[in-house]
């Protein structure tokens, strides 16, 4: 669907569309390796972690790093005890 896309489109491109096509399906399989590289990780985490109880302590602003542009991101700060009461 993609390839009938990039062959039949007005678009003026640089690349043959034959390059975009294999330039997209690159992009594609590293997506698709590391989406399942970091479910990999997950389930990981998920089988052999330490679960512990938390607790949201405050929740922090952080503005953007531009100077000039407004909006930031709000996290929260988590606080938890670990196994040795730490």
């Amino acid at each position: 669907m993609i390839a009938a896309i990039l062959l039949s489109s007005n678009f003026k491109t640089p690349l043959d569309p034959l390059t975009s096509i294999i330039i997209m399906g690159i992009f594609g399989a590293a997506a698709l390796i590391g989406g399942a590289i970091m479910r990999d990780r997950r389930v990981r985490l998920l089988k052999t972690g330490i679960k512990v109880e938390g607790t949201v302590f405050s929740i922090e602003y952080e503005p953007r790093s531009q100077s000039n542009s407004s909006g930031g991101q709000y996290y929260p700060i988590i606080r938890y005890v670990t196994t040795d009461g730490e």
